[in-house]
């Protein structure tokens, strides 16, 4: 058989989906529960529960907030809320819950929901409508006709094939020429069709202004005046902070300022169908077609319309430096997180929801109370709110002391069938996956993380050549612009198996920096078993060789039997 043919027949299987979950980053793999109804609206205030009230372990959460303390991260502030009660809103001094927050591109999924709003209200005919109907006083430079074809749609999906640039990938230079631009509406029109719209997911931030100009062409209002009357009066929010660019438009992608409670009431209305007290603020067919996966993104499963999709049952908000409107209609609860991270540490919440927050939900019914666990999470809680500046700046020179290097820890999962152990950082979950892809555990910052696949041996595909099999895969992949073997050799893993390491450096699009990986394939019979540990370009290589050098296949000699080699 032709090696290419093989790699596409082997390709077809589930290392595309083991990839995927890589690039994806964090996405989840839970049970579906049917939510019922809402029976309760908060007022002024939420009303408030201990955690094992709502089926939570306030151990896990006291866990949470230790670590949050004790690697220093910059989270300001963390809201659960479950069945409608509050069952934890803490924040870091000196915030407050009165403190409004700039949840910067959360800003993007109310922008959406304003759309939705007005098309309810017949100010707008459909998501079908071009977009540059909406301006006819406006002409594209660039006369394309594909221009034509870019619908409302194409703008909520950031799929409108404008040459954009306006990400962290690009450094946000799209936006930065928008913003000095004389007329923010036209820069977008004028932009470069560089493919069909539709065809691809490109963050852009000018595609959000877009809905908030389209608000206003059709409206007659700006989006926060709109927003005002028809969304944030009904949910009782009314500390909120808009601003508009030196032309009164309101700055539809982000800048939005607001209280945890009131980001909450938003993701409140989402998790009851865009119902509030008995009145419908948005269709509830927009909120199911908002919030589910139109196209592949590029940091979860998919982005709906201005909406990151983690899984049918959950979507978030999501904001520079931390901010986060979570969703989990299978477990009844939306999360809020604020803080001020930096690029690196940006899936943090991601990380501590999927390893904390979830892993506490035990039931659907009342738990018995735990005093001891839920005194440790008051006395937590109480710190959090009285550290001071002092104590941070403390415990970052307590952590810039300790001895650098590698910090690994021994981790054993069983869930592939036989026992599978390596050495990692701080793993906050562990996801099978289909056959013969079973395994994925990620860290708290979402990467590095750690992939397991067993698959049938390529045909022709000889162990020195075997790095070949993610190579392959990577190159049919349109989001890479480049891929690169830069070291490979035999080595031998901890437990002796002979195997293929080798280091990958992918570029993602025009990122500057590459994405690296480092991998090992090894031969069982006429199985084949790949690992590879993934990290940005600041991780040291010789972090993700320890981890994949570290494994150990079958402790107990029981992995042929499993294999049925």
């Amino acid at each position: 058989m032709d090696l290419s043919i093989a790699f596409r027949k082997g390709l077809k299987g589930g290392f595309l989906k083991l990839f995927q979950g890589f690039i994806l980053i964090v996405s989840f793999f839970f049970p579906i529960q049917a939510v019922s109804a809402a029976d309760y609206w908060p007022g002024e205030q939420w009303r408030t529960a201990t955690p094992e009230s709502q089926g939570m372990r306030s151990g896990v959460l006291a866990n949470m907030l230790d670590l949050v303390w004790q690697d220093n991260l910059e989270i300001d502030s963390i809201l659960i809320i479950r069945n409608g009660h509050v069952v934890l809103d803490t924040y870091h001094f000196p915030r407050k819950p009165h403190s409004k927050h700039n949840v910067f591109s959360c800003t993007k999924s109310i922008s959406s929901t304003l759309i939705g709003i007005a098309i309810d209200k017949e100010y707008i005919q459909s998501i079908d409508q071009p977009l540059l109907d909406f301006f006819p006083e406006k002409t594209p430079r660039n006369t394309d006709e594909g221009k034509h074809e870019i619908t409302l749609k194409h703008v909520l999906q950031m799929a409108t094939g404008l040459g954009c640039r306006d990400s962290y990938l690009y450094q946000w230079r799209g936006m930065t020429q928008m913003r000095y631009s004389e007329d923010w509406v036209q820069y977008m029109i004028d932009l470069p069709l560089l493919e069909p719209p539709g065809i691809r997911f490109e963050y852009c931030n000018g595609a959000s202004f877009l809905l908030t100009a389209i608000i206003e062409k059709t409206t007659g209002q700006t989006g926060i005046e709109f927003a005002k009357e028809h969304l944030f009066k009904p949910l009782g929010i009314k500390d909120i902070y808009w601003p508009a660019n030196i032309h009164g438009q309101t700055i539809g992608w982000g800048r939005l300022h607001l209280r945890p409670h009131d980001m909450a009431r938003f993701g409140y209305l989402f998790l009851n169908n865009g119902n509030w007290e008995g009145q419908q603020l948005v269709s509830a067919h927009w909120v199911a077609d908002a919030t589910r996966k139109h196209v592949p993104a590029t940091l979860m499963p998919g982005y709906g319309y201005q909406w990151w999709v983690m899984s049918p049952e959950r979507y978030a908000a999501r904001g520079y430096r931390g901010q986060r409107i979570f969703v989990l209609k299978d477990k009844n609860m939306v999360v809020v997180f604020t803080g001020r991270l930096k690029n690196k540490d940006l899936l943090i919440p991601d990380g501590i929801l999927n390893g904390y927050i979830i892993p506490a939900v035990q039931s659907d019914r009342p738990l018995p109370e735990d005093k001891e666990a839920l005194d440790r999470l008051r006395f937590l809680d109480r710190f959090w709110q009285t550290a001071t500046y002092m104590d941070r700046d403390k415990r970052r020179k307590e952590l810039a002391a300790e001895p650098s290097g590698i910090k690994l820890k021994r981790y054993v999962n069983k869930e592939l069938g036989f026992p599978v152990e390596y050495d990692a950082e701080l793993m906050v979950g562990v996801y099978p996956l289909e056959p013969p892809f079973v395994l994925r555990n990620t860290s708290i910052r979402g990467i590095p993380g750690i992939l397991v696949a067993v698959d049938d041996i390529l045909q022709g595909l000889k162990l020195e050549k075997s790095e070949q099999y993610v190579t392959e895969f990577i190159k049919g992949r349109n989001q890479f612009s480049d891929i690169y073997v830069n070291h490979k050799e035999m080595i031998r893993l901890a437990d002796g198996t002979t195997v293929n390491y080798f280091e990958i450096g992918v570029k993602f699009m025009a990122t500057a920096g590459p994405l690296v990986l480092a991998g090992v394939v090894g031969y069982k019979g006429k199985k084949m078993i790949c690992v590879v540990a993934t990290g940005p370009p600041d991780v040291p290589i010789e972090y993700l060789k320890s981890m994949v050098q570290s494994l150990k296949f079958d402790a107990d000699k029981k992995m042929m039997s499993h294999l049925k080699v």
